[in-house]
């Protein structure tokens, strides 16, 4: 399982002077609060892998145009592949916090069953 921790920025380049023939990037936090209601400025992101599959996986990387990968679906099915990802991803959902349970996130959407249906436009034909 890998864990990443992400994080919104403003980025902003300029010139350091006019005839400059590079930029400079600065990138900061947004000025508003971290996390405040409606905003995502920090998330995380988890990934669940398993050593077997990946190291069958990165056969794939030199493989060249018409080659075939040495592994197949038989061979993944043998490494238990779907058990090995599936299964720690099942129980993780299950005994997580209010995020997985409720789907619950800090950020105010509204009501999608609350949102009236608008009619359709009506096309507009030249």
């Amino acid at each position: 399982m890998s864990v990443s921790e992400i994080r919104a920025l403003d980025v902003d380049c300029t010139y350091p002077f006019d005839e400059a023939a590079f930029l400079i990037y600065r990138a900061e936090s947004p000025h508003q609060q971290q996390n405040q209601a409606g905003s995502l400025n920090v998330w995380h992101e988890v990934s669940i892998s398993s050593a077997k599959v990946d190291e069958q996986l990165q056969k794939n990387k030199n493989l060249e145009f018409g080659d075939e990968a040495k592994w197949s679906p038989e061979m993944l099915n043998e490494l238990n592949a779907a058990n090995a990802i599936c299964l720690p991803a099942c129980e993780m959902l299950k005994k997580m916090n209010g995020v997985g349970i409720h789907n619950d996130n800090g950020v105010n959407l509204p009501d999608p069953s609350t949102n009236k249906v608008s009619p359709p436009i009506k096309p507009y034909y030249w």
